[in-house]
């Protein structure tokens, strides 16, 4: 199997594809497509709202906290422009942070099977977690792409580029700017997710030789380990 048929393979055979992903675990493919769709995404973003969107945006959070009451006009302005500088930052450099969260992901999934007794390559897990990831990835940004072109940039909260555009998590039902724990909560339930850990599980058993039960142990043990870090991060936030 090459390198594109095992892309292509993901989305509907995944057991097979994991199977194949032990003896030949292709990694650059992959990589090259989620960091084109995540740069394109983070630019998409940053030019649709801009940099009056993003002031006011800032504005009305920092307005929040009793420090920034405090201080000068032109304290004020200066914080929001590093603020928005941070942000295009982070938006140009996007396409490097995927590459790390992959690499990541990559060495926390070697650690597990490491810890386990399971014999793994750092290369063999790092592309257990980048197919895992990949066709959700994929959708779910091509769809947001579409929507952040059509919908009109009055009618798109700042706050959803978090979460996506897309009806397909609960933490839609909470306003998460009034509740923002409860909708990071909620958010961690996104149909996306799910698909994304689910085929985690299956990359678990066909690539690493888990077992069924001890896959899904480890899988469901990691999600909420991710969840609990997530709301304490949100929790904790000096905005909250």
């Amino acid at each position: 199997m090459s390198e594109l048929d095992t892309v292509l393979s993901i989305f509907l055979e995944p057991g097979k594809t994991f199977e194949a992903l032990r003896d030949k675990p292709y990694v650059i493919l992959g990589t090259i497509i989620l960091a084109i769709l995540t740069f394109g995404f983070s630019i998409g973003v940053l030019y649709k709202f801009g940099d009056d969107r993003y002031r006011w945006f800032f504005e009305e959070l920092n307005s929040k906290q009793e420090s920034y009451q405090t201080l000068t006009e032109e304290q004020k302005e200066d914080t929001i422009n590093t603020q928005l500088a941070t942000t295009k930052f982070f938006s140009y450099a996007s396409w490097l942070f995927i590459i790390i969260y992959l690499a990541f992901g990559g060495l926390i999934t070697l650690a597990i099977c490491k810890a386990l007794g399971y014999d793994l390559s750092y290369k063999q897990a790092y592309s257990l977690w980048l197919y895992s990831v990949l066709p959700a990835s994929v959708i779910f940004t091509v769809a947001n792409l579409i929507v952040l072109y059509l919908k009109p940039v009055d009618e798109i909260d700042i706050l959803m580029t978090r979460t996506g555009f897309l009806p397909t998590n609960p933490g839609l039902l909470v306003d998460m700017k009034k509740h923002p724990v409860m909708a990071t909560f909620l958010s961690s339930f996104d149909l996306f997710r799910l698909w994304s850990w689910g085929l985690f599980a299956i990359g678990l058993q066909k690539l690493a030789r888990f077992s069924t039960s001890m896959a899904y142990i480890v899988t469901i043990g990691l999600f909420l380990l991710i969840l609990i870090v997530s709301v304490l991060l949100v929790f904790l936030s000096p905005t909250q």
